[in-house]
């Protein structure tokens, strides 16, 4: 292999698919021989389309990106909003946000994180050159202007009182030097403030080193390592085995076998995930509202709770939450009702049902698979498509009227109704597929307004419209499960699914 060795070959691939120069092996200590101190996490089932967490669209990677970069907000795992990096922050004007940093701020190359650095990061998010997929939820800044080395401003072009819980979300902060060197070298190598390193990577796992000059201390083990497991078999039996210390998402179906193992446990936690369907209502039976509330009548909730979440989930009328802010607690999920579905399938022209093409996960296979089997009841044939989540969400954004749903799990991690209706409602969003005029504007006008009780309102006219018109068919809201090994200490799993694992220890 003229000097190379396997990894670094795939390094190399992996390089070219993540669209960067090829990956150099990244050369790590031999403490990665293995101390018995080492993390093993199997969450993504595959590596990041990029190592710019600007360029990369879901959730799927946060575990990952947050361990080795920080956004300016973040959240506790009870969901609270939480700014250690701001010595204060608040509202100037009805426009206008002020925010102070903490001195001693330090990202892993030595540098201390100044106003400088924020600004850039927040401008890299919608600078059209970047072409970040997250770019149209940070349209609102008009101006972010850095006031002395530890403050700065940020300019919303018209009130936005959701500025903090968006920055909480993808606003990683990168180094504004990072403006004077080559992107692709930056992301082989990349800088953040996060309290671990990225030392590798490859298809089948990234390794993390400990960041000891952390802000809030030395990590509670020196190194972890993301196992990239598409399938929830493998992953399952690797922490049986005891390769895997944790296993998120664990079908509801292995938990039988986890109650029985010595060496493991099992930890659930009511979080903000919900299995979701998205409807592509721009063309074919889906654009006629009849056949889509046929879909939902013809769909049986709790039995997919019952026999698919083995109990473990709650079902939901509307793609918002209870726990996000203007969740409308008087709608209720449509009643299973085949016989009503079968005459609105009449109504819509499709007395003998109708097929689609369906876009699911590894994650959503099984209960996408269910689903299926109750349409065919109805005469609705749906032909499925299945890939990893990064792969199908990429290819649902490339790829608009090739798939007519979409099943998917996604996470409210803003705690806020509107992320999830402007997936469904808001044309410009790249997810959306069922616009709504009206929806849209409610939702813009909720955005700028800054009561609460007036705002609440305006969110629950919205889900209003997004029930009635079924835009979508929400299934219900998950109760997380976890695979975790009985050395693994101090793991507390988030409410927005994203693992925090700083403070984690584990015993040799």
């Amino acid at each position: 292999m003229s000097g190379m060795t396997r990894r670094q070959v795939v390094l190399g691939t992996l390089g070219a698919a993540l669209g960067t120069t090829a990956l150099p092996f990244l050369a790590v200590a031999p403490a990665l021989q293995g101390d018995g101190h080492e993390l093993v996490v199997a969450d993504a089932s595959a590596p990041p389309p990029s190592l710019d967490p600007f360029k990369v669209y879901g959730t799927q990677a946060q575990s990952l990106f947050r361990l080795i970069y920080s956004p300016l907000f973040d959240r506790a795992p009870d969901g609270k909003l939480v700014a250690p990096f701001l010595e204060r922050w608040g509202q100037a004007d009805a426009v206008t946000w002020e925010f102070r940093l903490r001195p001693g701020v330090r990202f892993q190359d030595g540098g201390e994180l100044t106003a400088a650095d924020v600004v850039y990061s927040l401008k890299r998010i919608v600078d059209p050159e970047v072409q970040s997929p997250r770019r149209h939820e940070f349209e609102e800044f008009e101006a972010i202007v850095a006031l002395d080395p530890r403050t700065f401003r940020v300019v919303t072009k018209r009130p936005y009182a959701l500025l903090p819980a968006r920055l909480s979300q993808f606003s990683m902060l990168l180094p504004e030097r990072l403006r004077d060197r080559p992107e692709a070298e930056f992301f082989q190598r990349p800088v953040g403030l996060g309290s671990f390193r990225l030392a590798e990577i490859n298809v089948e796992q990234a390794v993390l080193l400990a960041f000891p000059e952390h802000f809030s201390g030395p990590p509670g083990v020196p190194r972890i390592t993301f196992r990239f497991i598409a399938s929830p078999g493998e992953r399952f039996q690797r922490l049986l085995a005891g390769s895997v210390d944790v296993v998120t998402n664990l079908p509801p179906q292995q938990v039988d076998a986890i109650m029985r193992a010595r060496a493991v446990h099992l930890m659930k936690r009511h979080s903000t995930r919900f299995m979701n369907i998205m409807f592509d209502t721009t063309h074919g039976p889906l654009a006629r509202l009849p056949a889509r509330q046929a879909l939902r009548h013809g769909t049986d909730l709790d039995g997919l709770v019952k026999y698919v979440a083995r109990g473990n989930g709650r079902p939901l009328a509307c793609p918002v939450l209870p726990e996000d802010f203007g969740f409308n607690a008087d709608l209720r999920p449509y009643p299973f009702d085949p016989g009503k579905a079968r005459a609105l399938l009449t109504q819509s022209g499709y007395p003998d049902g109708f097929r689609l093409r369906g876009l699911a996960t590894y994650d959503t296979r099984i209960v996408a698979t269910a689903v299926a089997r109750q349409w065919a009841k109805l005469g609705v044939n749906l032909a499925l498509t299945v890939e990893g989540r990064a792969q199908a969400t990429e290819r649902w954004i490339r790829e608009p009227g090739l798939h007519d749903v979409r099943f998917l799990d996604p996470t409210s991690i803003i705690y806020d109704a509107s992320y999830q209706l402007r997936l469904h409602v808001d044309p410009k969003h790249p997810v959306a597929r069922s616009p709504h005029p009206r929806g849209l504007e409610l939702l813009n006008r909720s955005d700028e307004e800054r009561d609460p009780d007036a705002r609440a309102a305006l969110l629950r006219e919205v889900q209003v419209i997004v029930y009635d018109q079924a835009l979508g068919l929400p299934l219900y809201q998950v109760v997380d499960l976890y695979g975790v090994g009985n050395r693994v200490h101090g793991f507390v799993p988030s409410a927005d699914t994203i693992l925090r694992l700083a403070s984690v220890t584990v015993t040799p």
